[in-house]
């Protein structure tokens, strides 16, 4: 048994769908994939990406992205309403949205959401970031109110045998550090709706030996204070130059 991951599919785009259908539907079966956010805003494109991938493999664990949040703007229904009807409805479907240990493998999925522990975003982030418009959450919420919600939802820590491989999964970025130096030189204006230091907070408090995460786009695999942190993120087709953007084996 492997386990496998991969972020960020984005199926919005044809060869990412394409991608998505291409996976083999014998080699994975005994297998375990985590899917760490941004599959697409459209419930019924991620409702039925997550059951093409329950077909190729024995269990599936999914955290929603910031993009798999979006609502429609005619509605007034607030991104929390729409997660809490996808979950009810992937959890029917038999997607992992808690932990669960098959073998000796346990896997603990992180709700959160970024909330400008990374800095303050500028006037040019705030008008171009399409969360700002796209999500809608409480009247006079700060993105600290919302990192804080999605946290009382996640799972309290339990003690894990150490003959277990433990891998706790967020969609938003746990720290700076991961990120490399030439990503920080480009698209550090980008940092505030990154992650938070709340992520890293609570996947301390599971005390995994690996973390997968998503949203940044920039692939990542490194170790920092004992944990190793994974980003394997599919990405829009204009980023496939920039690395192998297939599933990525992590145990």
């Amino acid at each position: 048994m492997r386990v496998h991951a991969i972020s960020d599919l984005h199926v919005d785009f044809r060869p990412n769908r394409d991608f998505v259908a291409g996976l083999s539907q014998q080699d994975y079966v005994n297998d375990l994939l985590i899917v760490a956010g941004d599959l697409t805003h459209d419930e019924s494109s991620l409702r039925a990406t997550l059951e093409q991938l329950q077909h190729r493999f024995r269990a599936l664990w999914f955290v929603p992205g910031n993009h798999d949040l979006w609502v429609d703007p005619t509605s007034d229904e607030t991104s929390l309403d729409k997660w809490q009807r996808l979950r009810a409805q992937l959890h029917a479907a038999g997607v992992f949205l808690e932990p669960a240990q098959v073998g000796q493998v346990r896997i603990t999925p992180l709700l959160g959401w970024y909330d400008f522990s990374f800095g303050e975003p500028e006037t040019q982030l705030r008008r171009a970031w399409r969360d700002f418009v796209r999500c809608r959450w409480p009247t006079g919420w700060h993105p600290r109110d919302i990192a804080a919600a999605f946290q009382r939802d996640n799972p309290e820590p339990v003690a894990v045998d150490a003959s277990v491989t433990h891998i706790t999964v967020s969609h938003f970025l746990p720290r700076v550090d991961l990120l490399p130096r030439p990503a920080i030189e480009r698209f550090g204006f980008l940092l505030p709706v990154l992650g938070g230091e709340a992520v890293e907070s609570e996947l301390r408090r599971h005390s995994p030996q690996l973390h997968v995460y998503g949203h940044s786009h920039v692939p990542v695999d490194r170790v920092r204070d004992g944990v190793r942190y994974i980003n394997n993120a599919k990405g829009y087709p204009s980023e496939y130059r920039h690395a192998d953007r297939r599933l990525k084996r992590i145990a």
